[in-house]
């Protein structure tokens, strides 16, 4: 049967945290906000955000719920959600957070029948839905949908809830890279399904004047704004980078080096971050932060064993409050998570500088930690990337059952495909 605090303590501690979206690094996007709110978006089944990364997708949908005070469960996608039964299983956890009553008893045990087979989801789906007793307006947001893309069983119960869900009940997707959902089936069912990407998301001049101003506290002339709106077609990230970088120079009045047509480049991005970031922080932390990119989260506890350093709390929170690139992912200040681009640069310079043996190590401290926490689906996937498959052994000999008494199926046949064909035969599993 499900159980809301048994289950929520195998749950990623940042799964349901939304993010803190402060007034002072932020800009408030009043026209797409408004625009999610005049065109109906605040009464239609789903809201679906398409756009690349950086596109500030995850601030708007933040400062829109904000607006609306709605009720909300916000749901950060993660590989463990590639597995159906923890993915349905944790959004009834999520939704629990919400409705404590949710579910029943009854929907409960057959939603946790160990036979999770996906002809009957939708049964499943139905009964779940049929709990919910909404007198208000919920919202549940699935935040970096575009993990699922790959994964067709979990994405079909995006696609069960979508198709089945009561009318107070509402979906906001946010993803990369285009969803294979049935938005036809919707839309003729309900003419209010509303669609953001790229072009809705981009900020015009005008937006870009009010960041330079509000948020940079930079005076800068028409024909710079027209530039940076120009060089970065309005891409969000990209202003920001050109922002900062005229934030450094000495005299703001002259235009952006990259002043040129054809936008920013993913080398000028990697630049931007050498130059302007990186090196801005000292010698102190460069090491610490590229091991700390290798993690999915970062939690404190587990980044004082990685870098070594006792205060590295004080360093993150430090990160944050500059707006370098970090954010809180809990209340507590007790974990933190990476913009994924700074992540992605990292993550480069670590593979480039760091020696195999130190990211191996990393990996494994980072397994033990989550070992030590009785969380071993994500132990076993930093034991996996530090190739530590003894390790991958004893756990599968502690925890291997549990996977399968619980009919999480679709993890343990992810985590047995990573091992390498040659060596399965020496192992039990």
């Amino acid at each position: 049967m499900f159980q809301p605090e048994q289950f929520r303590s195998q749950i990623p501690a940042d799964k349901f945290y939304p993010p803190r979206v402060d007034t002072s690094p932020f800009l408030y996007r009043q026209r797409v906000v408004e625009q999610l709110l005049l065109q109906g978006g605040s009464r239609a089944p789903a809201i679906i955000i398409e756009a690349r990364a950086g596109q500030g997708k995850t601030t708007v949908i933040k400062q829109f719920l904000d607006r609306t005070e709605a009720n909300a469960v916000w749901y950060q996608l993660g590989p463990e959600d590639a597995d159906p039964t923890f993915f349905l299983q944790a959004i009834l956890a999520g939704i629990n957070t919400r409705l404590p009553g949710f579910p029943s008893a009854a929907t409960a045990q057959i939603v946790g029948e160990s036979d999770f087979i996906l002809f009957s989801l939708r049964k499943r789906i139905n009964l779940l839905l049929h709990d919910l007793d909404l007198e208000d307006d919920l919202y549940f947001v699935f935040d970096d949908l575009h993990y699922l893309v790959p994964h067709q069983a979990s994405l079909l119960v995006v696609n069960s809830l979508l198709e089945a869900a009561p009318s107070r009940l509402h979906f906001i997707l946010s993803s990369r890279e285009s969803l294979p959902l049935p938005s036809g089936r919707l839309t003729s069912r309900n003419r209010n399904l509303l669609c953001l990407g790229n072009r809705d998301l981009a900020m015009n001049e005008g937006e870009v004047t009010d960041f330079f101003q509000q948020v940079l506290h930079l005076d800068v002339s028409r024909d710079i704004i027209k530039t940076v709106t120009r060089t970065t077609d309005g891409w969000v990230m990209g202003v920001l980078l050109l922002g900062l970088q005229m934030e450094r120079q000495h005299d703001k009045k002259t235009h952006p080096r990259l002043d040129r047509d054809e936008g920013v480049s993913p080398r000028e991005i990697q630049q931007f971050f050498r130059d302007e970031i990186l090196s801005t922080l000292g010698p102190r932390l460069h090491r610490p932060l590229l091991l700390l990119s290798l993690l999915e989260v970062i939690p404190v506890g587990l980044a004082v064993e990685v870098t070594g350093v006792e205060d590295i709390g004080v360093d993150l929170c430090e990160l944050v409050r500059r707006n370098i690139f970090f954010r809180h992912l809990d209340p507590d200040n007790t974990l933190f998570g990476l913009h994924h681009l700074f992540r992605q640069f990292l993550r480069e310079k670590a593979a480039a500088e760091l020696s195999p043996g130190t990211i191996r190590q990393t990996y494994q401290q980072a397994g033990r930690f989550y070992l030590r926490r009785e969380r071993p689906a994500r132990a076993l996937r930093y034991l996996l990337q530090a190739g530590d498959y003894d390790a991958v052994e004893a756990v599968l000999e502690d925890h291997g059952m549990s996977f399968l008494v619980t009919n999480r199926t679709a993890t343990l046949t992810a985590i047995l495909d990573r091992i390498p064909a040659p060596l399965l035969p020496q192992y039990g599993w």
